[in-house]
């Protein structure tokens, strides 16, 4: 299923990891498509969000704040794992993103947060004091360690105590949905020549289009050259056929 170009109507029944490994890659769009695949089987699909996310990688799309706009969206205690360890790589400034994932996860964060801020120490640990404070924890050992703030900067504990200090209560829902567009294509823009010609052969009359116009003029030869040919003649849409000639009379002219 890795090597599989996959359309759209096929997110839903394809495995989360693959589906994941598609977006980072750059092969399918993050849009609401991509979102619904993962959140109509949300519990199924935690897991592998936090294990993909965990996972130390190099991708052409990075995937974490969408990931973590998943989690934002859906608070989930499973994420956990995943919301401590973007925290611990990011101590002293974590972004806001991140702090509203621990924020909506409530009394369900503290003590991965107590944890963490004990591992890091005190002279790390005045965005986390931040994150646990805005939690407005009635924990007793939050309390505690916002007033050993307080005693070791007066300022910043007064500021945190009264965050602590404000009204508890449910936070705003975050619509993902205005996040992102309905519909996102494949990134061409970072796709190699040989992922751009199995495009060519997609179902897809925009997927087609799309490929055919990213290919640059440099890599109008060999094989790339016979497919925009054979698509220049035989291809049913319009649209399709018209990149193809373009790419093929551009090319020449500039040879």
């Amino acid at each position: 299923m890795a090597d599989t170009l996959l359309q759209p109507d096929q997110y839903a029944r394809t495995p989360v990891r693959d589906v994941l490994s598609a977006a980072a890659r750059g092969l399918i769009g993050v849009d609401h498509r991509f979102l619904r695949a993962l959140l109509d089987r949300y519990e199924e699909a935690i897991p592998a969000l936090v294990e993909f996310g965990l996972e130390e990688r190099d991708d052409l799309v990075p995937l974490d704040l969408d990931i973590l706009a998943l989690f934002r969206h859906r608070p989930a205690a499973g994420a956990l794992p995943l919301l401590v360890a973007y925290l611990r790589s990011e101590p002293a400034d974590p972004p806001d993103e991140l702090v509203e994932a621990f924020c909506r996860l409530g009394e369900t964060a503290v003590v991965p947060l107590l944890e963490l801020y004990r591992e890091l120490g005190p002279e790390n640990g005045s965005e986390m004091a931040f994150v646990l404070a805005a939690t407005r924890s009635r924990d007793p050992r939050v309390l505690e360690l916002l007033q050993e703030r307080a005693a070791l900067d007066q300022d910043e504990g007064k500021f945190l105590l009264e965050i602590h200090a404000g009204p508890e209560g449910e936070a705003e829902p975050y619509d993902i949905w205005d996040d992102y567009p309905e519909t996102a294509g494949p990134r061409f823009d970072l796709l190699t020549l040989p992922e751009k010609l199995r495009f060519m052969e997609s179902p897809l009359t925009e997927h087609r289009a799309e490929a055919v116009a990213s290919i640059g003029l440099e890599h109008v030869e060999g094989e790339a050259q016979a497919r925009l040919f054979q698509l220049a003649q035989n291809d049913p849409e319009p649209a399709v056929r018209g990149n193809c000639w373009s790419r093929l009379i551009k090319a020449h002219e500039v040879e």
